[in-house]
Protein backbone atom coordinates (compact mmCIF):
# COMPACT_ATOMS: atom_id res chain seq x y z
CA UNK A 1 0.00 0.00 0.00
CA UNK A 2 1.75 3.45 -0.92
CA UNK A 3 2.21 5.97 2.00
CA UNK A 4 -0.58 8.46 1.83
CA UNK A 5 0.93 11.81 2.79
CA UNK A 6 -0.70 15.48 3.24
CA UNK A 7 1.08 18.27 0.95
CA UNK A 8 0.88 21.61 3.13
CA UNK A 9 2.96 23.38 0.11
CA UNK A 10 3.35 22.80 -3.43
CA UNK A 11 6.73 21.42 -4.30
CA UNK A 12 8.61 19.94 -7.24
CA UNK A 13 10.31 16.34 -7.30
CA UNK A 14 12.07 14.58 -10.09
CA UNK A 15 11.01 11.06 -10.68
CA UNK A 16 11.98 8.44 -13.76
CA UNK A 17 15.54 8.96 -12.80
CA UNK A 18 15.39 12.55 -12.96
CA UNK A 19 13.98 12.57 -16.60
CA UNK A 20 11.04 14.48 -15.08
CA UNK A 21 10.01 17.04 -12.82
CA UNK A 22 6.45 16.95 -11.44
CA UNK A 23 5.04 19.54 -9.48
CA UNK A 24 2.75 18.07 -5.99
CA UNK A 25 0.12 20.86 -4.96
CA UNK A 26 -1.12 21.03 -1.21
CA UNK A 27 -3.40 18.40 -0.49
CA UNK A 28 -4.15 14.59 -0.05
CA UNK A 29 -1.79 12.36 -2.39
CA UNK A 30 -0.91 8.59 -2.36
CA UNK A 31 2.82 8.68 -3.05
CA UNK A 32 5.58 6.39 -3.49
CA UNK A 33 7.72 5.97 -0.70
CA UNK A 34 10.66 7.81 -2.30
CA UNK A 35 8.68 10.86 -2.39
CA UNK A 36 7.03 10.34 1.17
CA UNK A 37 10.59 10.40 2.31
CA UNK A 38 11.28 13.65 0.21
CA UNK A 39 8.27 15.53 1.29
CA UNK A 40 7.98 14.89 4.78
CA UNK A 41 11.73 13.91 6.12
CA UNK A 42 14.11 16.29 3.67
CA UNK A 43 11.56 19.55 2.58
CA UNK A 44 9.39 19.26 5.39
CA UNK A 45 6.42 20.16 3.59
CA UNK A 46 4.07 17.02 3.81
CA UNK A 47 3.05 15.11 6.73
CA UNK A 48 2.44 11.12 6.54
CA UNK A 49 -1.75 10.78 6.91
CA UNK A 50 -2.77 8.83 10.21
CA UNK A 51 -4.14 5.50 8.73
CA UNK A 52 -7.25 4.71 10.44
CA UNK A 53 -7.19 1.53 12.49
CA UNK A 54 -10.91 0.36 11.62
CA UNK A 55 -9.79 -1.64 9.08
CA UNK A 56 -8.02 -4.20 11.06
CA UNK A 57 -9.64 -7.03 12.71
CA UNK A 58 -10.49 -6.38 16.29
CA UNK A 59 -9.17 -10.17 17.01
CA UNK A 60 -5.97 -9.40 15.50
CA UNK A 61 -5.40 -6.48 17.36
CA UNK A 62 -5.65 -7.27 20.65
CA UNK A 63 -2.85 -10.46 20.16
CA UNK A 64 -0.71 -8.11 19.12
CA UNK A 65 1.61 -6.48 22.05
CA UNK A 66 1.89 -2.75 21.36
CA UNK A 67 5.37 -1.60 21.18
CA UNK A 68 6.83 -0.15 24.76
CA UNK A 69 8.32 3.18 23.22
CA UNK A 70 12.07 3.20 24.16
CA UNK A 71 13.74 5.29 26.74
CA UNK A 72 15.76 7.56 25.11
CA UNK A 73 19.33 7.23 26.31
CA UNK A 74 19.95 9.96 28.26
CA UNK A 75 23.26 12.36 27.06
CA UNK A 76 26.48 12.01 29.44
CA UNK A 77 26.74 14.80 30.94
CA UNK A 78 29.95 16.88 29.96
CA UNK A 79 32.97 16.72 32.18
CA UNK A 80 33.48 20.43 33.23
CA UNK A 81 37.07 21.35 32.10
CA UNK A 82 39.48 21.84 34.57
CA UNK A 83 40.29 25.52 35.09
CA UNK A 84 43.40 26.83 33.27
CA UNK A 85 45.87 28.29 35.28
CA UNK A 86 46.04 32.49 34.76
CA UNK A 87 49.09 33.35 32.95
CA UNK A 88 51.32 35.44 34.85
CA UNK A 89 51.39 39.08 33.88
CA UNK A 90 54.39 39.54 31.97
CA UNK A 91 56.73 42.83 32.94
CA UNK A 92 56.51 45.70 30.65
CA UNK A 93 59.01 46.28 28.61
CA UNK A 94 60.69 49.63 28.99
CA UNK A 95 59.99 52.08 26.54
CA UNK A 96 62.99 52.45 24.10
CA UNK A 97 64.20 56.30 24.28
CA UNK A 98 63.02 57.95 21.15
CA UNK A 99 65.97 59.18 19.15
CA UNK A 100 67.49 62.27 19.14
CA UNK A 101 66.89 64.57 15.86
CA UNK A 102 69.57 66.35 14.08
CA UNK A 103 69.57 69.57 13.94
CA UNK A 104 69.83 69.90 9.75
CA UNK A 105 70.07 73.21 8.27
CA UNK A 106 67.81 74.34 5.37
CA UNK A 107 68.73 74.44 2.28
CA UNK A 108 67.97 77.03 -0.57
CA UNK A 109 66.81 74.80 -3.71
CA UNK A 110 67.50 77.62 -6.80
CA UNK A 111 65.02 76.27 -9.52
CA UNK A 112 64.99 77.93 -13.26
CA UNK A 113 62.12 79.60 -13.80
CA UNK A 114 61.81 78.80 -17.19
CA UNK A 115 61.86 75.00 -17.04
CA UNK A 116 58.33 74.74 -15.34
CA UNK A 117 57.07 77.01 -17.38
CA UNK A 118 57.34 76.18 -20.95
CA UNK A 119 54.59 74.15 -22.72
CA UNK A 120 55.30 70.75 -23.42
CA UNK A 121 57.45 69.65 -26.48
CA UNK A 122 55.50 66.86 -28.11
CA UNK A 123 55.19 65.37 -31.83
CA UNK A 124 51.54 65.49 -32.52
CA UNK A 125 50.70 68.94 -32.53
CA UNK A 126 46.82 69.78 -32.07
Amino acid sequence: MPPIIYVNETFKIAIENGNKVIEIEPGEHDVDDRTAVVAVDILGVATHKEIKSENIDPSTKSQQPEPEPEPEPEPEPEPEPEPEPEPEPEPEPEPEPEPEQKNVPKRKVKANANTDTQPSQSPIEN
